[in-house]
This record gives C-alpha cells, sequence and structure tokens, in this order.
C-alpha cells in the first residue's frame, strides 16, 4: 500500500530502529532529542500527531506576525499557542519520567558499569502565559517565537553533567542504543503488542 503521508504510517508497525546516526540523539542539538520524543509519541498516540500539526500550524503563523511587527493580531495566536502547547508538553514529560528507570537499567545491562545517567524533560517555560508577555518585546526584536514546547530539551546527564559534553564516545553511543531499547519497552508496554527492533551497526 503506497503510503503518501508520514502519519499514515506511524503506529501502523510499531518499529524502534538504531542506525549509526543516532548518536545525534546525544551529540547533537535539542531538536534532535525533541524530534525523539514527538516521534515515539506519534506511534502511540494518533491524536498526539494531530496536535503537534496544529502546534506548528500556529507557531507558523505567530512567526509572520512576529516578522512584520505586527503587535495588534498576535494576542489571539498567543491563546492557540498556549491551548495547543499543554498536550505536547504533558505527554512529553509522561514520556521522559517512563523512558528514564528503563533507559538506566538497559544502560547498565549493556555497558556492565553503574554510571550514574540520567533522562530529564526540561521544558522551555512552564509559565507560557507569562514568559509570552515578558519576552514580547525580545521576540519582535528577533523576530521569532522564544517560548513554548518548540524549545524544550531532553537532557542526558552522567552524574550531574552533560553527557554531550562530558561522555566518551563509548558512553554516548552505549547511552544511545539504550535508549532505542528503553524505547521498544515503552512501545510494547503501552500498546499491548510487540515493537520491531531493528539494529544496524550498534556496536
Amino acid at each position: 500500500q503506497p503510503v503518501r503521508k508520514l502519519g499514515e504510517f506511524l503506529g501502523e508497525v510499531l518499529l524502534t530502529l538504531f542506525v549509526p546516526g543516532d548518536l545525534s540523539l546525544v551529540q547533537g542539538g535539542p531538536q534532535e532529542r525533541r524530534r525523539f520524543l514527538d516521534l515515539t509519541l506519534c506511534k502511540l498516540y494518533p491524536t498526539y500527531l494531530a496536535a503537534l500539526s496544529q502546534y506548528q500550524r500556529v507557531l507558523k503563523q505567530r512567526n509572520e506576525l512576529l516578522k512584520r511587527g505586527n503587535a495588534s493580531e498576535l494576542e489571539p495566536w498567543d491563546l492557540l499557542l498556549v491551548q495547543n502547547a499543554g498536550q505536547l508538553m504533558t505527554r512529553r514529560q509522561e514520556l521522559a519520567i517512563d523512558l528514564d528507570s528503563r533507559f538506566q537499567q538497559l544502560y547498565r545491562q549493556l555497558s556492565h558499569e553503574d554510571a550514574p545517567l540520567s533522562l530529564t524533560y526540561a521544558p522551555n517555560s512552564t509559565e507560557l502565559e507569562a514568559d509570552l508577555l515578558r519576552r514580547r518585546a525580545e521576540e519582535f526584536r528577533l523576530r521569532t517565537s522564544l517560548v513554548g514546547p518548540h524549545r524544550d530539551e531532553l537532557l542526558v546527564r552522567l552524574g550531574a553533567r552533560s553527557l554531550r559534553r562530558f561522555g566518551s564516545q563509548g558512553h554516548q553511543r552505549t547511552a544511545v542504543l539504550a535508549l532505542r531499547l528503553a524505547e521498544a519497552e515503552v512501545l510494547t508496554e503501552r500498546s499491548g503488542e510487540s515493537a520491531m527492533v531493528l539494529l544496524d551497526d550498534c556496536l
């Protein structure tokens, strides 16, 4: 069957895939880790994909208004941004907590060492309405939206320090593999069917 949109495929096959490029989940910027959370949630909840798409449409329109310096029309888009952000932030937080304990255990099993690794969801803002008002002048100056879940982070830490900055390549690769296997466990448990795991050059 031809698949014309990603949304038609996500959730049809519960699949976790590890490829060498996945090192970007640790070595790359926050957008890589946000994408990981969002794709995992889209596999589990069709409503999440709809909420994410709607948020992105609102964000795009809001950024256009900021670029044009149009303050008079911004308020209704602020309200829409806040309304659509809630589901994204709640689901991401739940998933990060669920992944964390599995991630830590799998890392210990793979590495045979008791390194204090952890995953923590770090929202860009917990007071969206207030922060949108507080940073409005700055947003108009930079012509882009600075507040919202499009700037959230999933922190991967070794103790109190960033694994990206202070972990060895071996630590990072093992951590990414543990994260992918943790994803498969979550997909399996929440869906009630076994997730498929594909590993390409993982070690």
